[in-house]
């Protein structure tokens, strides 16, 4: 199921409702688009899906597969491309309109794809530094068009984030994750500005690890 936490003011996130996922496919990342619209990436179908959540005051609901939006195949979900990796994460450039989604591994992929028809999808890179790619979030820039845009991508087999420009070209060394051995990371996501005066963003390890990171001040 899709749960949320809206981003607390201080402490811990707490909990604002859940929404049981009916007819999906192995879902395994989720961005938000505008609004109350998120888009789910399905790893084996290798669809990225738009639904819209209820209101926040009613604790949540069942959302459906068959009410969706609009449901956007890439072609590289695992039982269509019969490799052990498929879509793994998703994120959205709203200036853009475009979705950067990854395939998880053998190989790792990040790609772009439009959010509008045709879908125009083009491969920024092949990341052959770590072993899989499990999550991703895109960072607007200061300025106007994508020049200053970042994407965070997070391994799992390394527990390394990646920094990369939106041409998939990468940006510094990576950063290596403070988590035990024994977990697994598979989750990132950008903390807006409004939320403190720091670049910093969330990761999710499982199980049940939420770690902020922030740069200097």
């Amino acid at each position: 199921g899709l749960r949320e936490s809206p981003p607390p003011a201080t402490g811990g996130p707490s909990l604002a409702a859940v929404y049981p996922l009916t007819n999906f496919v192995d879902t395994e990342g989720v961005a938000l688009l505008r609004g109350r619209a998120v888009v789910l990436a399905e790893e084996r179908s290798g669809a990225l899906v738009e639904v819209t959540l209820p209101a926040v005051s009613s604790g949540g609901g069942v959302i459906d597969r068959a009410g969706a939006s609009k449901v956007h195949q890439t072609g590289y979900g695992s039982d269509l491309t019969q490799t052990a990796g498929g879509v793994e994460g998703v994120t959205y450039s709203p200036g853009e309109d475009a979705f950067y989604f990854l395939k998880e591994k053998e190989p790792a992929l990040v790609l772009r794809m439009d959010r509008q028809p045709p879908n125009a999808k083009r491969l920024l890179a092949t990341v052959t530094s770590v072993g899989d790619v499990a999550g991703i979030s895109h960072v607007p820039g200061a300025g106007p068009g994508t020049d200053g845009d970042r994407l965070l991508v997070i391994s799992d087999n390394t527990k390394q984030v990646l920094l990369m420009r939106p041409d998939g070209t990468l940006v510094g060394p990576p950063l290596a994750l403070s988590v035990p051995t024994k977990s697994k990371p598979e989750g990132i996501s950008i903390l807006p500005l409004e939320a403190g005066p720091r670049d910093c963003f969330l990761t999710f390890s499982e199980p049940a690890i939420l770690q902020k990171y922030c740069g200097p001040e």
